[in-house]
């Protein structure tokens, strides 16, 4: 669901926070979805390039 709701705000072009997006990227990687958690990341990249150093932690962190 929470997918769902994230590609939704991401269509809609409404800034999300930086935290519920990061625990549901978290939250894919767990639950073995990480090509879903891959999609989110780049479309964060691009959606919001001043935070790119944050993604990149996160990604590095990732097995993704």
């Amino acid at each position: 669901m929470a997918l769902e709701m994230s590609k939704e705000i991401i269509k809609r072009k409404w800034v999300p926070s930086f935290e519920a997006m990061e625990g549901l990227v978290k939250g894919l990687v767990e639950r073995s979805k990480s090509e879903k958690a891959k999609q989110v990341v780049e479309k964060m990249k691009k959606r919001l390039k001043d935070v790119l150093e944050s993604w990149g932690k996160i990604e590095a962190a990732l097995p993704l």
